[in-house]
């Protein structure tokens, strides 16, 4: 499988003057953005790359959009300003984004390049690198896709200038998994911050979460093996994620994601010995940040429901990643519905 070739940090001029030399080699590029990239990032980024596409094409912002329905519309555009197998798509904007462009790269013509310029947090420390593409079918997340990897992604922190702090929570929370998961060194440094707005160093931050997530996509390109441990906290997160988006309420991914780390450090305690104090730490330092997110009784059947649509299941059965401690996994684990109910019970408590 084709790995990312290049990730390049925009630490000079040069990363934008390497870009413009890659995208004169293609026969015709486009740039997909959405409403907000449009509005406040897309003159910018075109400015410093001093280059113009045969075409933009803007989507609406939001889960309920990403959609087969958008991704048909960016088919007939390509069609339209006749793409060949020599072209590509340059996505600049967050996961949304970079998801529907990957998808539409993946399989329009059997498949183009495209190159990602991730403009928000979540972005850049998960979506825009990985391969992972895809978009939602009848509001449940991510159920068509495939890995198509980026040949590029370019990290421009400029834009996260533009960024309201919502979402600069919301993607945090990806930095907090990558602690959990692979760097008590992380995890000890962001314990330190009374709040994200006392970050100053966001480079180092944002470096250390790409080299964790890069570390495990390098070994396990599809996901049979280790890349699964960058789940953790996705599958109850990404069911309560559906829940909220298909009642019409609004919640953020990296909101959800924080359910899900709550309640699945609850659950490695019970199945894993998974040390408690941790355990209460990380639930302190979750709500500090997110909040004490409404989540009602009434909920947790259609999430027990919803947690059978998880791409990680087998033969009917739910898998989790779990922690035996701070880096240290096991894969594929089977968790009771009992189980399941307590841990939410544990988030609210």
């Amino acid at each position: 499988m084709k790995l990312p070739t290049n990730l390049i940090f925009d630490t000079n001029s040069s990363s934008y003057l390497c870009l413009k030399r890659d995208l004169n080699q293609y026969s015709k590029w486009i740039l997909l953005t959405d409403d907000n990239t449009t509005r406040l990032c897309s003159d910018i980024f075109l400015r410093k790359l001093n280059l113009k596409p045969i075409a933009k094409f803007s989507i609406l912002p939001g889960e309920a959009y990403k959609n087969l329905g958008q991704v048909e519309k960016l088919y007939n555009l390509l069609l339209e300003k006749k793409l060949d197998r020599h072209a590509a798509i340059v996505n600049l904007g967050g996961g949304i984004v970079s998801d529907i462009g990957g998808y539409a790269a993946a399989t329009f013509k059997r498949g183009i390049d495209y190159i990602n310029i991730p403009t928000t947090l979540l972005a850049m420390v998960d979506a825009s690198f990985g391969g992972k593409t895809g978009v939602n079918l009848n509001g449940v997340k991510n159920q068509i896709g495939c890995f198509h990897h980026p040949v590029q992604t370019l990290f421009d922190e400029s834009f996260l200038e533009s960024l309201p702090q919502k979402e600069m929570v919301s993607g945090y929370g990806e930095i907090i998994k990558h602690a959990l998961i692979a760097s008590s060194v992380l995890w000890k440094e962001i314990n330190e911050y009374s709040s994200i707005s006392k970050i100053t160093d966001w480079t180092s931050i944002i470096k250390t979460s790409v080299e964790i997530k890069t570390t495990l996509v390098n070994k396990d390109p599809l996901e049979k093996s280790e890349r699964k441990l960058l789940n953790y906290g996705h599958t109850i997160g990404h069911a309560i994620e559906t829940l909220y988006n298909q009642s019409g309420k609004q919640i953020s991914h990296g909101h959800a994601i924080a359910i899900g780390m709550i309640t699945e450090t609850y659950i490695s305690h019970k199945l894993l010995n998974f040390p408690e104090k941790i355990m209460n730490d990380i639930k302190k330092n979750i709500k500090s940040i997110y909040g004490n997110i409404p989540l009602n009784k009434e909920d947790y059947k259609p999430i027990l429901e919803l947690l059978k649509h998880d791409k990680k299941n087998t033969n009917g059965n739910v898998n989790f990643v779990l922690l035996r401690n701070l880096e240290k996994f096991q894969l594929d684990c089977k968790v009771s519905e009992s189980l399941l109910i307590e841990s939410l019970d544990y988030y609210q408590s």
